[in-house]
């Protein structure tokens, strides 16, 4: 069937698609019509984006990979994929605006031992990274990050830098983990968002199987599911635990503190995680104040998640 331009009405010989969030529109363009309706779109959506936070764009980037935006107000900084947020700073204080971050803290509580090396895939504005190296200063932290622009703008926009203890890979993460060939982490940090969810093909039993490959016999997989346990908003949170658990033997999952924030810390390993006994566990009381959220008794283990189904 011929269809007409949206635009123009002329003979449409191609698709125009635009993503919101989780929705993608989907329009018969002409070529000639794409690259200006597309900009236009866009524009639009990032001018009601602005309006709606208060922010002002800073800095707008075109990479091989996604729209990257840089966008403030008084408060904080922030690093968005078009309309999809995904990390930012504060700017009068030491802290992130994305308070889901610090859960990641819990790893090496969790671990309970000294851990050596870890690696972060995904870097975004590099908080996380800064947040191990500051309360875990002896760890070796490679991080692999996919846009080399992102990399660029975490330096510029929100003061990352490396120092003798961080390397950064520019690669997709499948194909730097599949290179490398012994048992090397004590903790990997997945946090590789494409909106509220993580890459297909970083949310496979395949990924998981080469995770698993490279972390020590009671290395742990630390990652954030977009979702809750149960119930109508369950269903892309339980497509992913599903996949890791046919891989990892144990896990640990602690649902965000915030009822309006669908956030699933979630720990797998083949060694069993213990649960956290909040009451008897010491903190260092300034690392304290940032995992305080997710210090909870709100703890469940595999056999929970059974008892749930």
């Amino acid at each position: 069937m011929l269809l007409p331009c949206v635009k123009c009405y002329c003979y449409a010989d191609q698709t125009l698609k635009i993503s919101i969030g989780d929705n993608t529109i989907e329009e018969s363009i002409c070529s000639s019509c794409k690259g200006s309706i597309q900009d236009e779109i866009e524009n639009l959506i990032m001018t009601w984006t602005m309006d709606f936070f208060g922010e002002n764009i800073l800095y707008k980037k075109n990479s091989a990979y996604s729209t990257i935006y840089v966008s403030e107000n008084e408060e904080q900084r922030n690093l968005r994929f078009l309309t999809s947020f995904q990390s930012g700073i504060l700017k009068k204080e030491e802290g992130t605006s994305t308070p889901y971050l610090n859960s990641f803290l819990l790893g090496p509580i969790f671990l309970k031992r000294e851990i050596k090396r870890i690696l972060c895939i995904g870097l975004g504005t590099g908080y996380l990274v800064k947040a191990f190296r500051r309360f875990f200063p002896d760890l070796k932290i490679d991080v692999v990050e996919i846009d080399e622009e992102v990399y660029n703008i975490a330096q510029k926009y929100f003061n990352f830098s490396l120092d003798s203890s961080i390397d950064v890979h520019i690669s997709d993460a499948f194909e730097f983990v599949k290179k490398i060939n012994r048992s090397s982490y004590d903790l990997i940090a997945l946090d590789a968002y494409d909106g509220n969810k993580v890459p297909a093909h970083l949310d496979s039993v395949e990924f998981y199987e080469e995770i698993k490959r490279i972390l020590m016999p009671d290395g742990i997989l630390i990652s954030n599911l977009h979702g809750r346990l149960t119930g109508e908003y369950s269903r892309d949170f339980k497509n992913s635990y599903n996949k890791m658990e046919k891989v990892f033997k144990h896990s640990i999952l602690i649902p965000s503190p915030n009822e309006w924030e669908m956030n699933i810390l979630t720990l797998f390993s083949n060694n069993q995680i213990n649960k956290l006994d909040v009451g008897a566990t010491i903190f260092q009381e300034d690392l304290k104040v940032l995992i305080a959220p997710w210090l909870t008794d709100k703890q469940y283990d595999e056999k929970d998640i059974k008892e749930k189904e």
